[in-house]
């Protein structure tokens, strides 16, 4: 019956796992050299496969994993909306999210509340430049110092929407971040940035360079531990 299902099915459909929707979606790459599923949560899975196979045999293939796909979807937290009078946790601040029901305005943080004009439907741009902003000003406030610590000189600090790393530097020296590292606690968003400011100095993963990574924030384990336990709640929201 999964098989008849499954192969009628348009390229991108819907998998029920638990009540909740989880999006499936097939693409074909030239780079791609096998089958493989990427997780890519909370926008679902993604079946990638090579341009000499057919969507049939990944369809089949997706069959195989089936049960798979269910255990890992089981185990995500449930996606979140940004809604009024939520609570939400902002670089290790817990505020009440509060729409204004005017679209007029800027985001802004007002003690324990998070002012956003406008409803739930109509403010997403507003919410995303907000916490992309929030970000980087929390982001640049570490840099320097970091950089200055170990003589090196960074081009510049780019928020993005990547689906699962949380930092990356490239060797022209420009830095980029995961947004949803906004929803984690300072320190945490600290340890990526000295994770990627050390790789100015080793572009590996040696004991040379967690050595820097514990310079430029002594015991970084515990937050290193914490984003990995916790990551996948970071990512719950859809921005």
């Amino acid at each position: 019956m999964l098989f008849g299902l499954v192969k009628d099915a348009p390229s991108n459909f819907d998998l029920v796992v638990n009540n909740v929707p989880v999006k499936i979606q097939f693409r074909q790459s030239s780079r791609c050299r096998r089958i493989i599923i990427k997780d890519v949560y909370p926008k679902g899975f993604e079946v990638i496969y090579p341009q000499f196979c057919s969507m049939e045999k990944a369809k089949s293939f997706f069959i195989k994993q089936y049960e798979w796909i269910c255990h890992h979807s089981r185990q995500k937290p449930r996606i979140s909306n940004f809604e009024n009078g939520s609570m939400i946790n902002l670089l290790g601040k817990e505020l009440m999210i509060e729409f204004t029901g005017h679209p007029r305005g800027v985001v802004t943080i007002e003690e324990s509340r998070l002012i956003i004009p406008g409803d739930e439907q109509n403010s997403k741009t507003k919410i995303k430049n907000f916490l992309k902003n929030l970000l980087l000003t929390s982001l640049k406030t570490f840099v320097d110092d970091f950089t200055k610590q170990l003589s090196k000189e960074y081009k510049e600090i780019k928020i993005t929407d990547f689906s699962s790393k949380w930092g990356s530097c490239d060797s022209k020296s420009n830095l980029s971040f995961n947004l949803k590292l906004v929803f984690a606690p300072l320190p945490v968003m600290i340890y990526v940035l000295a994770h990627e400011v050390a790789h100015f100095c080793e572009m590996n993963h040696s004991q040379k360079f967690w050595d820097v990574v514990e310079r430029l924030q002594p015991g970084f384990e515990i937050h290193r531990k914490w984003l990995k336990n916790n990551g996948a709640h970071l990512k719950k929201y859809i921005l």
